[in-house]
């Protein structure tokens, strides 16, 4: 992925995990790592998924334009994914769910809520989440 800045743009090296600053010459004259979220990964243009993103995730997440992060958790967001969504300016949706287990089953309602959320234009680009990228987050998304 790369992300134009009026200074010049990112770079997500090929394996996905830090990126730098390149200046308009293309020198890396700023280095800034970066951390995707656990699990992170891009299912359409405009929807991504995840494990539960953290304070080291915040700058790369900051880097995507995000309107909508959907948290299928059991608890709600962190004080600091809540400032973290109001800094960047997108929506912060908390839909309950259980601890999930080997045998997580998911209900078609929670589905229905994140499907419906993620199909209007206006909550894209979106995030995703649960708290391991896995059990929750992979019926929904994939």
């Amino acid at each position: 992925m790369l992300e134009s800045t009026s200074e010049g743009c990112m770079d997500i090296s090929p394996n996905g995990r830090e990126g730098f600053l390149r200046n308009q010459n293309g020198n890396s004259d700023i280095e800034l790592h970066m951390t995707p979220p656990l699990r992170f990964s891009w299912v359409t243009p405009s929807i991504c998924r995840s494990a539960y993103p953290t304070l080291p995730n915040f700058a790369f997440l900051a880097t995507l334009g995000l309107k909508t992060i959907v948290s299928l958790t059991p608890e709600p967001p962190s004080a600091d994914l809540e400032r973290f969504c109001a800094v960047i300016g997108a929506n912060s949706l908390h839909i309950p769910v259980e601890n999930p287990s080997s045998q997580y089953q998911m209900t078609a309602g929670i589905a229905d809520t994140v499907l419906q959320v993620v199909s209007q234009g206006a909550a894209l680009p979106a995030l995703v989440h649960c708290l391991d990228g896995r059990a929750v987050v992979g019926t929904v998304v994939r």
